[in-house]
């Protein structure tokens, strides 16, 4: 234990030279712990510093060294996370030290300013394949936003070209990694825009199929039925005409507030069914029942006469068609069944 011990002193020795944890009295295992999590702490403000300096260089293989260090500083940071031995600690501490000296490796090379070249022109190289790409996916229906954007980038493209030929990398880089960012946000905007189509034109069949649907019911006699339906309708209406401007997001959440309400005015077509379903299911369970009341038990007796009247109701609500009438019995019918297996189970 003590050759162990020794080994995470002369490691926190290392660690202490770069970073702010080497305070205090040490000897104490929570207190090594701390200085293990100050040194991935201060590795994680190396490695910060790294991802600037090698964005604004462009070298490749600056951008290398940064990732081993990331990916070290990942593997690190799971081990401290895991620790509870001095062996756990000290391999923790190595990797983060190991992160640390990749990270100053990937900034030291930035500073080489030399060998950029190649990377910028890969980079330019890249920003316009992906201007061909936005010039692939935009026709006449395309929003006049992206349209103005993809002017732009083409403008600032050529603006970065000219800093390449005239030996000013950093300015060129910049502009193209701003220019790809910009077009990264627009094609992935077409693409919502192209999905939020989709979901439009969904909604909108189905929303004609219910309305099909509910007019040739029988519930469409119903007056308050007829006038859900012309809300319905005005509001598709709104939809269509927001879609025809072009303003797709705000037609696609108009079609589908309509095809909701549609919906809500098709669940009672189910209720007849659902309700006989009910009414048959309520006949068995009073009939089930019924040798297990006690005939002294006056209570209990008139509960099940009520249940008894209440399914009656709802049989003759049932019959007539007034199904929100007969859902309500068979509420108050099960609402006292449940009392009365209450009262027999104590």
């Amino acid at each position: 234990m003590k050759r162990h011990t020794s080994i995470l002193f002369v490691l926190l020795a290392l660690l202490t030279a770069s970073s702010a944890f080497g305070q205090g009295n040490g000897g104490g295992g929570g207190n090594d712990f701390a200085r293990l999590w100050a040194a991935i702490e201060k590795t994680d403000e190396v490695i910060e510093r790294a991802k600037i300096a090698v964005q604004e260089s462009g070298s490749e293989r600056a951008f290398q060294e940064l990732k081993a260090a990331i990916t070290l500083q990942e593997v690190a940071r799971r081990m401290a996370d895991e620790a509870v031995t001095v062996d756990m600690g000290i391999h923790a501490g190595s990797r983060t030290l190991q992160a640390r000296t990749k990270a100053e490796r990937a900034i030291a090379i930035t500073r080489q300013a030399g060998e950029n070249e190649d990377f910028v022109r890969k980079r330019l190289e890249q920003t316009q394949e992906m201007i061909q790409r936005m010039e692939g996916r935009v026709d006449s229906d395309t929003p006049a936003n992206i349209l103005q954007l993809l002017d732009s980038a083409k403008d600032r493209y050529q603006r970065a070209q000219e800093f390449f030929r005239n030996g000013r990398l950093k300015a060129a880089l910049q502009i193209t990694l701003q220019i790809q960012k910009s077009l990264e946000n627009a094609l992935q905007k077409l693409g919502n825009i192209d999905d939020v189509d989709k979901q439009y034109q969904y909604a909108l069949e189905r929303f004609y199929a219910l309305e099909e649907r509910i007019q040739e019911s029988e519930i469409a006699q119903d007056e308050a039925v007829q006038q859900q339906l012309q809300a319905a309708r005005e509001m598709k209406e709104e939809a269509q005409q927001a879609y025809a401007a072009q303003h797709v997001v705000q037609a696609e959440m108009k079609i589908r507030n309509a095809v909701e309400r549609l919906y809500r005015l098709a669940e009672r077509l189910k209720a007849p069914a659902r309700i006989e379903n009910e009414l048959t299911s309520l006949q068995r369970r009073l009939a089930a029942i019924k040798d297990e009341i006690p005939r002294e038990n006056n209570q209990l007796v008139e509960m099940y006469q009520n249940a008894e009247k209440h399914l009656e109701k709802a049989q003759q609500e049932y019959r007539r068609q007034q199904y929100d009438g007969a859902a309500a019995q068979l509420q108050a019918t099960r609402q006292i069944l449940r009392r009365i297996r209450d009262i027999l189970g104590e």
